[in-house]
């Protein structure tokens, strides 16, 4: 029995019925059949029935079930898998498979061709891995960890017109599309039909490192082969994946033992696909290698880009304004209210939470006696000026509080403040950095290398930067501007994205301007801004471009980058000086930092205004996407997450 505790290989794998089928109510044409043998090797094969063949189903079946008893018959007979003796087995098997087809359609009185189907066979141990294809699919190894092709693709051998015609199993001149490949030194290996191609590859030659790494450390830290099985099938069969192909989908993956004693590797390293070689093969590189990265990825690139309010308990650590008001009442308005907890205290002012509030975002700003005078005009004139919005979420005075005792200058103002549950947005954002210890992260890590969510998680940071472009759009709308848009001044709780801060807007109420705060330096544009509303609105655009590049960035700053031609420096200077990193990438000179998400993953239509926004906008702020058409980018991404 199979010891999953041990260091022993693994092989799991699965055949789904894609959308296709499905509707036409037609069974599973794809199959795959596999045996781990007692001494830690494995034989598998993939065999995916043409859709054109009623009866491919049959073939597939048949195929990959005798191909497997063929190849374990032939590993079992050997103490190591060699280049030269597998290449005859594995032929033969593939011929046996053939000619076994070819006989259950004479059995049954049916063409040939009605059977047809490609085949996929691996026989695998520590001494090497062989290989051979007759049609389309793909075998993939790791090697030293890296991510290989162990036969060419078809298309590389066989010249087809379409990229969905294959030479089959049953075809007269199948021998032109099999192809043979030999490795002494693989760790893991992947065997798939065409139905996950557009995952799978990355041109005619390369792979998709993302995915291939997900799925081999998905099955080499396996304990549980049957749960993996289940997860692997979930991948497959995912609402998502599915729309992207309607075509049945398999895979079958097989991990080997790492071992120094493995067994002396062939002397001669050209273990790549027949046709390769040696100098095709180049060293992984080594963990010595270092590169030129700013202010570690510039992660706290400026310290003064770090003042702003901080979240503080009842210990006011971070007080620096007036008499604490807990505990005391005040007249609204409306009527008088009693503070109770303190949420926030910095030089701005302090935030009180409503003793008994109607809902739990009520809340209460005490200003400094030093600011009054001169914001308290500003926030009476907000007041009487209600914002045109139904999102409680954005922040906006609802009432003024007056000193009272016969007087009636300013003291604060009534408006909404997230719970106590809250997270700034860039702690939201690197919150996203999760540890791949559970089967569901596991699994959002495959989902998320091929560039889509799985309808958990993954759709929490486009929801979040929707949330945040929905409430800027809506101060734009009516012409005002938010000016410092800092991540302590945008919240997450729960699924709510709170824009706070609103004595600090740009704000136009019936002709008469109020400035605000201008943009942190990590939230600032690389011009000077002027204090009209157009230019701050403009800057607005900069900022919040950043703000959902590191929501689905996992905090990554758009200018952080590395390499020999990356500056150093705070925030301004790296948004001055570094170009974008994502767009022309060049390893070593200038690319993004490490560590940093795959940019490429990320749908089309938001990389288009990232572009826009940090390339061509950059120097010119009127290319910069506007809020609204974030809203409308983000909204047609999460609806069609394709």
């Amino acid at each position: 029995m199979y010891d999953e505790s041990s260091e022993m290989g693994r092989l799991v794998g699965c055949a789904v019925k894609g959308p296709k089928h499905e509707k036409n109510d037609k069974p599973c044409q794809d199959a795959w059949d596999g045996s781990r043998l007692s001494d830690e090797r494995f034989v598998v094969a993939v065999g995916d029935g043409l859709g054109s063949a009623s009866l491919s189903h049959k073939g597939s079946k048949l195929a990959t079930q005798v191909a497997v008893e063929r190849l374990e018959a032939y590993v079992s007979g050997v103490e190591r898998i060699e280049r030269e003796a597998s290449r005859e087995a594995l032929q033969e098997a593939v011929t046996g498979a053939r000619n076994a087809v070819f006989q259950r359609a004479d059995d049954i009185n049916e063409p040939a061709t009605e059977l047809n189907t490609t085949l996929l066979v691996v026989a695998a141990g520590p001494s090497g891995v062989a290989s051979a294809v007759v049609g389309d699919g793909g075998i993939v190894g790791r090697i030293g960890g890296e991510n290989e092709l162990l036969v060419p693709r078809e298309m590389k051998v066989v010249d087809t017109e379409y990229s969905n015609v294959t030479v089959p199993l049953l075809h007269d001149e199948w021998e032109e599309s099999y192809r043979f490949g030999y490795e002494p030194d693989c760790d893991e290996v992947a065997i798939f039909s065409d139905g996950i191609d557009e995952f799978t590859w990355d041109g005619l030659e390369s792979v998709k490192d993302d995915f291939f790494d997900q799925i081999f450390d998905l099955v080499r830290s396996s304990t549980d082969l049957e749960k993996t099985t289940e997860q692997i099938y979930e991948y497959l069969d995912n609402e998502h994946h599915r729309k992207y192909s309607g075509d049945d989908k398999t895979l079958a993956v097989g991990s080997l033992p790492r071992s120094s004693e493995t067994g002396a590797a062939e002397s001669d390293r050209n273990g790549e696909a027949e046709g390769e070689t040696a100098d095709d093969i180049e060293e992984a590189p080594t963990e010595n290698n270092t590169e030129s990265t700013p202010d570690n990825d510039a992660e706290e690139a400026s310290t003064d880009d770090e003042t702003e309010p901080v979240s503080a308990g009842d210990d006011g650590h971070a007080s620096r304004s007036a008499e604490d008001f807990g505990g005391k009442t005040v007249t609204t308005e409306s009527g008088q209210v009693t503070l109770g907890k303190t949420v926030v205290k910095d030089e701005e002012g302090c935030l009180y939470r409503i003793k008994g509030g109607e809902t739990d975002i009520d809340a209460v700003k005490i200003l400094p006696p030093a600011h009054r005078e001169q914001v308290g005009v500003k926030i009476r004139s907000m007041a009487s000026n209600t914002l045109e919005t139904n999102e409680p979420t954005l922040a906006w005075p609802e009432e003024v509080i007056e000193t009272g005792a016969g007087g009636n200058a300013v003291l604060g103002y009534r408006t909404s403040f997230p719970g106590n549950d809250r997270r700034n947005a860039l702690e939201h954002a690197r919150a996203d950095r999760r540890e791949d210890d559970s089967t569901d992260s596991l699994l959002g890590g495959i989902l998320a290398a091929v560039g889509f969510d799985d309808g958990r998680e993954e759709r929490e940071p486009y929801e979040s930067a929707l949330g945040l472009a929905t409430a800027v759009n809506h101060l734009h709308q009516q012409g005002h501007a938010v000016g410092d848009l800092h991540h302590e001044h945008v919240f997450i709780d729960g699924n709510r994205v709170f824009l706070t801060g609103c004595d600090a807007y740009h704000v136009d109420l019936g002709g008469e301007t109020y400035d605000g705060t201008l943009p942190s330096p990590r939230y600032a544009p690389p011009e000077d801004i002027d204090t009209d509303l157009t230019s701050v609105q403009r800057a607005d655009r900069f900022s919040l471009s950043i703000h959902i590049f590191q929501f689905l960035m996992e905090g990554t700053h758009p200018y952080q980058a590395r390499g020999s031609a990356a500056i150093d420096g705070g925030f301004e200077t790296l948004i001055r000086e570094n170009p974008f990193p994502y767009r022309e990438s060049h390893s070593e000179v200038m690319e993004p930092p490490s560590g940093a998400p795959k940019y490429v993953n990320l749908p089309s239509e938001l990389r288009l205004q990232f572009e826009r926004c940090f390339v061509e906008g950059k120097t010119h702020p009127r290319l910069r996407p506007t809020a609204r058409e974030w809203v409308e980018t983000l909204e047609a991404v999460i609806d069609d997450p394709r």
